[in-house]
């Protein structure tokens, strides 16, 4: 084991429920896989408040609850060390900051709040079950619309569900790199609110990325 660093565990009011050194008794070690118990509804990797800027590693990752359990990266860099983080259906992944390690999506994965960027280094499997939600609030990549950043390989199905904000509506030529990866294999399943007022997205494969 190489489970090394601190967790901020929040309960569904949002309070601040533990902080868990890690490692710590307090997550259930089942078949090399990390637990978080049913209190806990969100974990965040970065600094207690979102201040960012803490570093976790851990051996496995898994949310397996049926109970709506979400992480927050908050800035934080979780590091996957072996073999895949992966989110069980209804658990979510949102914030910016980085997952060290492969990470498997059968849930949802929203990048940032409101917009942001998550850093993937190594291979993002999102299953049929999975859905990747994006948002789009302005023309700059991070600030005005989320990233999905995957240095490695992009395996993709299920769902894309794009977001705009604040009643943003772009313009014609515009065009949004909402994901980046090394090599890709794999199609969304299905692609939402591609139609918005006055215009639809086009979208297109490109090699190292999808644009709309």
């Amino acid at each position: 084991w190489l489970d090394t660093g601190v967790l901020y565990a929040y309960n569904s009011s949002g309070a601040l429920i533990k902080t868990i050194m890690v490692p710590n008794e307090t997550l259930q070690r089942i078949t090399r896989v990390l637990v978080f118990g049913s209190d806990i509804k969100q974990i965040r990797a970065g600094g207690y408040g979102a201040t960012g800027g803490n570093q976790v590693s851990l051996d496995n990752l898994a949310f397996n609850s049926p109970s709506n359990q979400n992480i927050n990266l908050s800035g934080g860099y979780l590091n996957v060390v072996d073999p895949t983080a992966s989110l069980a259906q209804r658990a979510s992944m949102t914030g910016s900051g980085t997952v060290g390690g492969n990470l498997s999506n059968s849930g949802i994965v929203s990048p940032g709040n409101s917009p942001g960027k998550i850093r993937i280094e190594g291979a993002y499997t999102q299953t049929n079950s999975g859905s990747l939600k994006m948002e789009i609030e302005g023309s700059i990549p991070e600030i005005g619309y989320d990233v999905l950043e995957i240095t490695g390989q992009g395996i993709f199905d299920g769902v894309l569900d794009i977001d705009l904000l604040l009643s943003f509506m772009p313009t014609e030529g515009q065009t949004f790199d909402l994901i980046t990866f090394g090599n890709r294999s794999g199609d969304f399943d299905q692609i939402l609110d591609l139609n918005f007022e006055g215009g639809h997205f086009d979208w297109a494969w490109l090699d190292h990325s999808l644009r709309l």
